[in-house]
């Protein structure tokens, strides 16, 4: 039976292994194969903060996953999106405009701005009109396909159409996300070393930075659904207004109080049908999310269950390993000291059968010898 493994697509374990300035090496690797930049930029590739606050105070807020800077600035902000989103195409450059925005401050010249690389990292299909699962966008004449600008570029890949065989050099870092057991790691790490540190940390994520990062895109995630209700709080007031502003026009025109009410009631009720519509959907969202808490509850304590098992599994490993060394150690010791008193019992045995030797030349009695000796009877005999 195979071991099924925590996948390199759970959001903590993802942020850990490229996330993370300790595991530097794995993102490196990675953005090595999909990158055209020149290798010296990755000489000082920097983790960053992931929270992208407003300029302006009314401005939203934006939390990417990975966001890196290069030895030169350049910004990569590295994506996944395991679950489809009608609007991740919307977002993705909402970021990489927050992320060219952020560069400037007062005073600050246009030239000065780095490049921003957004890598869509997709486990469903993103793009229905490509067929490639590697898709690379810039700005560029729609006729003539000359650049405008490199300031911005958008990476998109999609792993639910790589194929079997390696084709790309990305490749085997697109089959490692799906890799779901311990047997489909170990085939391709034993194929591309050099994604063998990646799957370690894969293995060894431990449950307090998952937890952590859990608990961080659960405070993401009702961030977000506050601001969606702050936004149908706006919209509910702008359409009062417009209901005020259409009864006023009607009055304007000449209508009678009763007529104009009329038509401004109707614009009020076909409105409310829609903000009501809307409601019902925020309400079944945060239904939703309750019960997938509940869900995600249960699985945590079967994750932490597999964890303390593994856990338990790899220190009475490390442990049983510690005991080996120690017993073997105090056993060389001891055939040490064995070896050596029986090498020294041999040593008074040789030299008491010389003394035997010479006191037997000398005419002395068997009976003397075996005493002066102990040197056995048997022995004394021989010489």
């Amino acid at each position: 039976m195979k071991k099924k493994q925590i996948s390199p697509l759970n959001d903590a374990v993802f942020t850990n292994v490229f996330g993370d300035q300790r595991n530097i090496g794995n993102t490196r690797e990675f953005l090595k194969t999909l990158l055209d930049i020149p290798e010296d930029e990755y000489d000082k590739l920097t983790v960053k903060n992931t929270v992208l606050k407003p300029v302006y105070q009314w401005g939203k807020t934006g939390i990417v996953d990975v966001l890196l800077t290069t030895k030169s600035g350049k910004n990569i902000h590295i994506e996944l999106q395991v679950e489809k989103s009608t609007n991740l195409r919307n977002r993705i450059m909402f970021y990489a405009a927050q992320l060219i925005d952020r560069q400037l401050k007062r005073g600050s010249r246009y030239e000065k701005m780095h490049q921003v690389i957004s890598i869509v990292i997709c486990n469903h299909i993103l793009l229905e009109e490509e067929d490639m699962y590697i898709n690379e966008y810039e700005l560029r004449n729609v006729k003539t396909n000359r650049r405008f600008t490199d300031l911005l570029k958008v990476i998109t890949l999609e792993l639910p159409k790589i194929p079997e065989a390696e084709d790309q050099p990305v490749w085997p870092w697109l089959r490692f996300f799906k890799c779901t057991t311990a047997e489909d790691f170990m085939m391709l790490v034993k194929k591309h070393p050099k994604l063998k540190k990646a799957v370690e940390c894969t293995h060894r994520a431990s449950f307090s930075e998952r937890l952590d990062a859990t608990l961080f895109l659960l405070d993401k995630q009702r961030r977000d659904l506050r601001a969606w209700k702050d936004e149908v709080r706006e919209e509910a007031k702008a359409d009062a207004k417009k209901i005020v502003d259409e009864y006023a026009q009607a009055q304007a025109q000449g209508l009678t109080d009763a007529k104009a009410q009329e038509l401004a009631q109707a614009k009020a009720q076909e409105l409310a049908q829609t903000k009501a519509k809307e409601l019902a959907q925020g309400v079944l969202h945060e239904l939703a999310q309750a019960k997938a808490k509940e869900l995600a509850q249960g699985l945590a304590k079967e994750l932490v269950q597999d964890l303390a098992k593994e856990y338990a599994q790899d220190l009475a490993k490390e442990y049983a390993q510690d005991l080996a060394k120690e017993y073997a150690k105090n056993l060389a010791k001891d055939l040490e000291k064995e070896h050596a008193k029986d090498l020294a019992e041999d040593l008074v045995k040789a030299k008491m059968i010389d003394i035997a030797k010479n006191l037997k030349v000398r005419g002395r009695p068997v009976q003397e010898i075996i005493e002066d000796t102990g040197l056995s009877p048997e022995i004394v005999e021989q010489l």
